[in-house]
Formats: structure tokens, sequence, C-alpha cells
């Protein structure tokens, strides 16, 4: 879906390298973002928000809220950015900067994305409801958050819109014609698309590169016409006859970033339709053979041009079988090279379905857990554009029920956040859930952020594109001389037994059924339990009877925290304190010989 990906001159467009807008001259933005100041977001903060507004937010994220695992009440900081990820795209398709989820690995961060939250929008606002969340009013002020950031994405696109009649030498308190109007409409679409700046020095120039938009985008008539359609609306919704002012276009443009997701999906929905054309070399469902996935989209105007590296640190590459590496469609389908990086707040993604899924799931169960009979019976009443109703448990295959069993927790209770169930929703709907990778063994990033990184593009040369076609197993093992692997491909997907669950402050790691579960509960009774022992325990270390106990007493105590954070390893630590032990044992006996020694001297 990428507009790169099959339109590669919008690369090369001049429009889109040209100097940087009036107002972004300086080196140093405001929490990166172009068009807004930390004014403009202080302002809105303090704005008084409509309270019927607030509510019907609020009611769309409360089940969500309701389903997520808490602590006293309250949520973990990476659960509530989870939550306004999830309500964001899901109301709005916006994919916020800062609320990524694809390099979150779960309960893990990579460096980069720390940095990134730490300085960026949603954590500017966390610190400004953080007492109000402590009151407990956590839900309504995560409805204050996302209503914050719906208005600062239009007051974004509002200044985007004035730059725009500037680059086109107009001015804001011109009153526009229709054809006028659908100019600077289209002007906007350009720059959404390409995300880009544009140059306000030459306004005959920008509109030559306005024609050669329109002329070369692939889908321009079917966008002008969507386009068109917005104006319209406004126009006969309009009391006034005399034409389009600065505010009407104001509201289209808000549009435009509402309802273009929409718009978007279409072109998702097609380049679904493409991957699953290509599975036909795959027994594996969801999966499209790399060689194929290189070969076959030479005959058609997709063009996948992703590299084998880049790929894989997009998540997109299942190398389980090394004679026929596989790529992942659902986690291809939603990854940042598919994005359009709309304005500097939002990228425009393709909608994860498996999110809908799980929405109605939630809604269900109500809680942060379920049985796995639950959600078995459940899942089995949800179906998608490619996988039908299963109606009852009984059509599951064997193994998949199995293996739904095999994760539940102590208590025989599923975690509805956690990574193996998303890896079992992965297997039950192979197209539509992404196959969610260990923390730690993906590294997602933007093309432009991966090249920066790397030193080198992401996309494949042709010669690399036809050693993999005739190095891999071909995609019909049958007509073709293949080796012995080839044919023993089967239809059976991948399965890790690593748990890792969605709250970042989970520590504390138990084996049940084979698998290493996370559990964040218990990270907060390692410490309610050291909160009670540290009196104690500083009694004793400091009492003159216990001298010769008070280094050992102190390394176990640090030790026991190490393990908790698993900062330490718990059998480096075993070892260690043998070794202590021992060396204790060793240096007492000497010291007990010199005091012998020292005693009959004095004698």
């Amino acid at each position: 879906m990428c507009f790169t990906m099959h339109l590669p001159w919008l690369v090369l467009l001049p429009c889109v390298v040209s100097a940087h807008m009036r107002g972004a001259t300086s080196n140093t933005k405001f929490l990166d973002i172009q068009f807004l100041t930390e004014e403009d977001v202080d302002e809105t903060i303090v704005l008084k928000v409509d309270s019927k507004r607030l509510a019907n937010i609020r009611s769309g994220l409360e089940i969500t809220y309701t389903s997520l695992p808490k602590t006293d009440g309250h949520l973990a900081q990476q659960t509530l950015r989870y939550v306004l990820h999830r309500y964001l795209l899901n109301q709005h398709g916006w994919l916020i900067k800062g609320l990524e989820p694809q390099n979150t690995s779960w309960t893990h961060q990579t460096q980069r994305i720390q940095k990134d939250w730490s300085s960026w929008l949603p954590s500017y606002l966390q610190k400004h409801f953080e007492a109000q969340m402590q009151r407990g009013t956590e839900l309504s002020a995560l409805a204050e958050m996302v209503a914050i950031i719906e208005d600062l994405v239009h007051k974004e696109a509002e200044r985007q819109l004035q730059e725009i009649y500037e680059a086109m030498g107009k001015s804001t308190e011109t009153v526009l014609d229709r054809s006028a109007a659908l100019e600077v409409i289209d002007m906007y679409a350009l720059v959404f698309l390409v995300a880009r700046n544009i140059s306000v020095a030459d306004p005959v120039k920008n509109r030559k590169r306005l024609l050669g938009f329109r002329k070369k985008y692939h889908g321009f008539e079917e966008m002008h016409r969507w386009l068109e359609g917005l104006v319209e609306e406004h126009l006969t919704n309009s009391d006034s006859d005399s034409g389009v002012d600065f505010g009407r276009l104001k509201e289209v443009v808000w549009e435009v970033g509402d309802r273009y997701p929409e718009f978007n999906d279409q072109e998702c929905q097609q380049l679904k339709r493409t991957l699953m054309d290509m599975e036909g070399g795959s027994r594996k469902p969801g999966r499209i053979p790399l060689a194929d996935f290189y070969n076959k989209s030479n005959h058609n105007h997709w063009r996948f041009t992703e590299s084998p590296e880049y790929l894989r640190d997009l998540g997109a590459l299942d190398e389980t079988d090394p004679q026929r590496p596989h790529v992942l469609l659902a986690n291809y389908l939603s990854s940042f090279n598919n994005c359009l990086r709309a304005t500097s707040l939002y990228a425009v993604c393709c909608r994860n379905p498996c999110e809908g899924l799980l929405a109605s799931l939630e809604k269900e169960v109500g809680a942060p857990y379920a049985t796995p009979d639950q959600l078995a019976a459940l899942v089995a009443n949800l179906s998608t554009d490619t996988m039908a109703k299963r109606s009852s448990p009984e059509k599951f295959e064997a193994k998949l029920l199995e293996r739904l069993r095999s994760i539940g927790n102590d208590d025989g209770q599923v975690p509805l956040h956690g990574r193996l169930f998303a890896q079992w929703m992965h297997h039950a709907f192979p197209r539509e859930c992404p196959y969610p990778h260990a923390a730690g063994t993906t590294n997602p990033q933007t093309p432009d952020e991966w090249m920066k990184a790397m030193g080198k593009s992401t996309a494949i040369s042709e010669e690399q594109k036809q050693e993999i076609v005739a190095a891999y197993c071909p995609s019909d093992p049958e007509a073709h001389q293949a080796s012995k692997e080839c044919h023993a491909e089967t239809a059976e997907l991948p399965w890790s037994d690593r748990e890792e669950l969605l709250a970042v402050h989970a520590s504390v790691t138990a084996t049940v059924h084979g698998a290493t579960k996370t559990k964040e509960a218990d990270c907060f009774g390692w410490f309610c339990l050291a909160r009670r022992l540290v009196p104690g325990l500083a009694i004793l270390l400091w009492h003159r009877k216990l001298a010769k106990l008070r280094h050992g007493l102190l390394l176990g105590f640090l030790s026991w925290i190490g393990i908790a954070l698993e900062l330490v390893d718990f059998r480096v630590v075993v070892a260690s304190g043998l070794l202590y032990l021992l060396w204790q044992k060793a240096t007492s006996s000497i010291v007990d010989k010199i005091e012998t020694k020292t005693e009959k001297c004095e004698v």
C-alpha cells in the first residue's frame, strides 16, 4: 500500500523536496511537531471540552479499559498508551507518533522508542493528567487526552492549510470560487499524501507541480472525486452561495484527516487480495513464499521491493524454514512501510483487523482473563472476510484447542493481552492477526528511519531478487525438480512457548505448562514484601551480635532484589553465593588460627 512501493516517481517529485514552508526554518521544534508550539498544546489542554463529546469518547474507551489488567486500580504507563493507540486507530485510523505498538515488543522497548516516548505528545499530556489519574479518574483523564489529540490534529491541519494558501498565492481573507477551492484542496492532498513540505516562494511553480501530481499520481482521479464530494457537502450545507471562505475549507481539511482512513481502507483491501493471490505457492495460510513475493510482483501494479533485511526488521519475514522463507501477510500489511505519514502528528496505516476481533472478545469477557473454554466458544463465533464462523469449539483443530488450554496461567486463566494468546489468534486467523514476535527479535522502523540507521536502501536490487528466486524452493515443487526439503513443507505454523504480557512493569516470571509467564501483579508483591522487610533487615544488619553476618545478609538482600527485577540471573546468584560461603569459611578458619596463636603468645 505504500505509495513509494508502487509509485517510485513520488520519491523524485520536485515539489516534495523543496525548501521548508514558512515557520519551519528552526532546527528545534516543540516535540518535533512542525506546525504546533508548546503554547498551542498548553492552550488546548486548558480549554473546556464539551461534556457530551467527552462522554462519547469515554464510552468508546470503556470496554478496552475495563478488560486490561490493573495494579491498585491503575493501568501501567505502557497500558495507558495501548488504550490510546487502540481508540485513535479504530476511531480515526490514526497511528499517533509515540503510540506505535510494533516496536514495543510487549514488555520491552528499544532505546529509540523509549526516547521518543519520553519526549513526545502522549508523555507530555500524561504529565498534565498524572494527579487526576491518581485520584481515581483515570478513564476520564484518558478521554480528555483523546479530545486534546483530536483538537491538536485539527489545529495542525488548519496551520497547514494556511501555508498552502500562501504557497498558492492566495489570502486567507479571500472568498474562493468552487474551482479555486478545489485547487487548494488538491494541493493539500499532495502535501498530505507525500508528507513533505512545499516552497512558499513561487506560486507559479507550485501550480506546475500540482499539475504534474494530477497527471502522474496513480489514483488521482478517484482521490479528486472523493475530495470534490467533501467540498460539495460543505457547499450544500453552507448558507452562503457567494463562494468558499477559509473557515469552510478548514472544515473540509478536517474531514480529510477524519475520513481519509476509510478511503485508504479500500487500497489496503486491494493489497490484501493481491497478497492472498500469491499464497498459492505455500501450504501455510497467511504466508507468501519470498521467491513468489518478488517474482509475481513483476506482473501487477504493486511493486514489492523491500529487501529481506528490512522485512526481517519489520517482523514480516518468517524464516523458520531455511529452505523456504515466507512473508507474513498480516504483519506486512500493517507494517510501517505501508503507512502514509500524513502529518507530523500521525500516520495513516492499514488497520489491523485483529484488533476488531479482540475488541469483540473484550466486550464479552469484560476482564483481563478468561477460561480457555470461554474463549474457544467466543472465538468460534467470530468471522472475517477470509475465515468463516466456526459456530462451535468442536470445529477447531484439536491441536489448536490443546494449545489454547496450555497457555493458561496457574489458575487456568488465559490473559487476553499476552503474547501467547495473540499467537493463538494468529493461528486461528492467520490472514488477519499478525504473528507476535518475541521481544527484541524485530526492529520495526519507517523506511527513512531504517535507511538512516543502516546506511543502505530498504529496496532489493534486481540482481538480488533473481538470486532469491533461483536459490529458494519454487512455488510449485511438484512441477519442478526440487529438493526433498521443498516437498516436506506442511501447513503447520510456527509456535513459541514464550509469554510476554502487556504491562511494562511486569518482571517476575514463572513457568506454566512449559511456557515462560510474565506476571505484572507479582512484581508489586515483591516490592510490598521488600517494603515490609527493609526496616527489620536494617536492624539485623547493624546489630552488634550479627556483625559477622552483616555483609552476607546485605548481599543476599540485594541479590534477591536483583532477581526480582531480572537484573541478575538466578543461577549466577546461587553460584556466587556458594563461592561467598566457601570464601567466608576459609577466611574464618584462617582468622581463628591467628586468634589462637595470638592468645598463646599473650599467655
